[in-house]
């Protein structure tokens, strides 16, 4: 037998490793000991990305001190390959988790630290970038990281801004691209876990990153109006790529000012793992929904069982809104947790990865 296992991180406790691990774990304890176990780390675009992409390749670990979402500075990393490509996961130097609840700003926190790791990297000698886009702090429509390579731009008295954020994409009246000149030989290709269109992304994911319907309003109009000069000075449009709302507009603002080819994460993470010959697979993560069907990691790995015939299995520390996942192809959800717990408890790093393998262990002795 042949079990796949391909959990996506729970977001703020485990990652998707120690998810896999935990997994395995809880089947070897039952099952045969010829029994074929992978684990594979995944990751949709959002967090863990960077560590998926990494195992597929050969190459290092970069570290690099970044501003962060708030302009704190931070220790984050990108990856090169022995061909000399750049993997890049914005969530490691300006992603939701490295602000506390208390310190969401969305008005103000930006993607600066996106774009100095991109610039590092350049200065290393890539010139393939493949950015993973989840996860992210903001809503500045890559503003800030496009500032931090070179972009300027300039409000209605010809001052140049020197914020990158959300609240200065409504003051935006001219830019130059001079700056960015040195990119023209350069491949970016942008993996987003959602495809959420452009001026959508404040209302869908603002509220989760702290923001209220007054800023919400403003940053639909700073986004229109960012867009609106920044096609006027490219003749390239902001709104019309794949997944351009990702990262609250990230993969529009590449799509128009890098040429950025945006891609589903889920789907470019797979294409380099075997699933053949699998008569089990097990995915997950740590909330399930609606959501979860429209492009998230443990739908993508459903769709690759259905190509296999395999039994598909999803974990997750809570489930809502699970009506349709049959349908979808989910032969079965379950929650790791068998009493109800405070958040606070399920989120404990070591009971969750004991809960997976605990899960993990019930299904094998189904198995048996």
């Amino acid at each position: 037998m042949r079990i796949v296992i391909a959990i996506d991180s729970f977001k703020g406790c485990v990652s998707s490793l120690q998810a896999g691990e935990a997994a395995a774990k809880g089947l070897r304890e039952i099952l045969p000991k010829e029994t074929q176990i992978m684990v594979y780390p995944v990751g949709d675009g959002g967090e863990g990305t960077l560590e998926a992409l990494a195992a597929q390749h050969t190459g290092s670990m970069q570290f690099t001190e970044v501003n962060g979402p708030l302009g704190k500075k931070t220790l984050s990393r990108w990856y090169r390959t022995h061909t000399g490509s750049a993997i890049i996961e914005l969530a490691a130097a300006c992603g939701l988790t490295l602000l506390s609840p208390e310190e969401r700003d969305i008005m103000h926190a930006g993607t600066k630290g996106l774009g100095e790791l991109i610039e590092t990297a350049f200065e290393a000698g890539c010139r393939n970038f493949t950015i993973a886009l989840g996860g992210s702090a903001s809503n500045d429509a890559g503003l800030g990281a496009l500032m931090a390579i070179g972009l300027k731009v300039f409000d209605a008295s010809g001052q140049e801004i020197s914020n990158g954020c959300g609240e200065s994409l409504a003051k935006i009246v001219s830019v130059d691209t001079e700056g960015l000149r040195k990119f023209a030989g350069c491949k970016f290709v942008c993996l987003a876990d959602v495809d959420t269109p452009f001026m959508d992304a404040p209302a869908v994911y603002g509220p989760q990153k702290g923001a209220n319907q007054q800023e919400i309003k403003e940053l639909v109009e700073g986004m229109d109006n960012f867009a609106s000069v920044s096609l006027c000075a490219t003749g390239k449009s902001m709104t019309e790529a794949f997944g351009s709302g990702a990262a609250g507009g990230v993969a529009g603002a590449f799509a128009c000012y890098l040429g950025a080819k945006c891609v589903p994460g889920a789907e470019k993470v797979l294409s380099g793992l075997d699933f053949s010959g699998a008569s089990l697979i097990i995915t997950g993560e740590g909330h399930m929904d609606s959501q979860t069907l429209c492009g998230k990691m443990p739908f993508a790995v459903m769709k690759k069982g259905l190509c296999e015939n395999a039994r598909v299995i999803a974990l997750t520390g809570k489930a809502d809104d699970t009506e349709e996942f049959p349908d979808a192809g989910f032969d079965e959800i379950r929650e790791i947790c068998t009493e109800k717990l405070p958040l606070q408890v399920m989120m404990n790093p070591k009971i969750c990865l004991q809960n997976i393998e605990n899960t993990a262990k019930a299904i094998a002795k189904e198995l048996n």
